[in-house]
């Protein structure tokens, strides 16, 4: 239990400071890119954090966080369709 309220508080500080400085969302996405070419898991999900961080209330935000959270929205979804297209791709031939 102490652990999962651990992980829980870092969690936090993780959703604190990422919405104090959008500076550091593309070093996120280039993190997990980059933990990905590894074939590494991720400590955290940097996807869950943007759509957490869009989904605050109104106002919580300033205008530059929100533009910073919509464009890695956008490159979350562009990487999803490619991703799945790629999957798409490799089922079929696998088909044939």
């Amino acid at each position: 239990m102490l652990c999962s309220c651990v992980m829980g508080f870092l969690y936090k500080a993780i959703q604190y400071l990422c919405c104090a400085c959008v500076c550091q969302l593309p070093m996120g996405r280039a993190s997990v890119e980059h933990y990905r070419l590894l074939k590494r898991q991720c400590v955290f999900s940097h996807d869950e954090l943007v759509c957490k961080m869009a989904g605050l209330p109104a106002g919580t935000l300033s205008s530059h966080q929100m533009q910073a959270v919509y464009k890695d929205l956008l490159t979350m979804v562009d990487e999803e369709k490619k991703a799945r297209k790629r999957l798409h791709e490799k089922v079929h031939f696998d088909m044939s």
